[in-house]
């Protein structure tokens, strides 16, 4: 992921947040009720882990812009 331009590792980032988001609330919460359809908390799941994901992926983008520039 290091060969990667920042765009697309917050890409990358965004969207596995959001595939956390859908196999968490499928597999875990969805499945028991016996349902499959979208629900308002599946959405609200998805939104927040693909803004977690995005976060985190700014967040070492930074570090690695400070590491290479020497500072702490």
């Amino acid at each position: 992921m290091h060969r990667l331009p920042p765009w697309a590792r917050l890409v990358a980032a965004t969207a596995l947040g959001a595939g956390v988001a859908w196999v968490t609330v499928h597999l875990v919460f969805r499945a028991s009720e016996g349902t499959w359809a979208p629900t308002r908390s599946w959405v609200v799941f998805t939104v927040f882990f693909a803004v977690f994901g995005l976060v985190l992926a700014v967040l070492e983008e930074r570090r690695q812009r400070r590491e290479r520039h020497g500072r702490p």
